[in-house]
């Protein structure tokens, strides 16, 4: 048995969801477009509020039964509570302690990556979060994600819609 058969056999929500905190429409698509692109087949759910966001992660440690998201990525600007709030909170609940935390930001400012990584971020990408900065968060993290197999065919035909380039290889 090859590892493509193995890691399909791994159902969606065995790899749990990727929560979205972003609140810009155009980063979020754009996100959201990169993460299909990789392959990745969880679902995600996304929140442009950061007080949404918490509100939806308190739903979750109070409903008995509900798992917590498998990756959060989190923008730091956010209308409602920042990306360093929501951080804080969340360092701060067992339940969360197997999430992948991954701060997603335009502010690429040494104190702020230095604070993220304080408050339990895994991760710090810029944005725009490009396929190659995403490649290799899954491959440092592999376990945090349901990758779909049929990758090269979504791909080839997905990157034919209007108005989105086509990823070159090798740039």
């Amino acid at each position: 048995m090859d590892a493509n058969s193995i890691r399909d056999r791994v159902s969606a929500a065995e790899r749990g969801e990727i929560l979205l905190v972003e609140d810009l429409d155009t980063d979020a698509r754009l996100i959201r477009r990169t993460l299909q692109l990789a392959g990745v087949g969880n679902h995600l759910r996304h929140f442009s509020d950061g007080r949404q966001a918490i509100g939806h992660l308190m739903q979750l440690v109070q409903t008995r039964g509900q798992e917590p998201p498998s990756a959060l990525l989190l923008d730091l600007k956010l209308p409602g509570l920042n990306g360093f709030e929501i951080l804080q909170w969340v360092q701060h609940r067992r339940e969360f302690s197997k999430t992948l935390k991954v701060v997603l930001s335009q502010l690429d400012h040494i104190h702020n990556i230095k604070k993220a990584y304080a408050l339990g971020a895994h991760s710090f990408l810029s944005k725009p979060v490009g396929q190659e900065d995403l490649h290799e968060l899954i491959t440092v993290y592999p376990g945090y994600w349901f990758l779909r197999s049929d990758v090269s065919t979504a791909t080839s035909q997905e990157s034919r819609e209007p108005g989105v380039p086509n990823a070159v290889p090798g740039s």
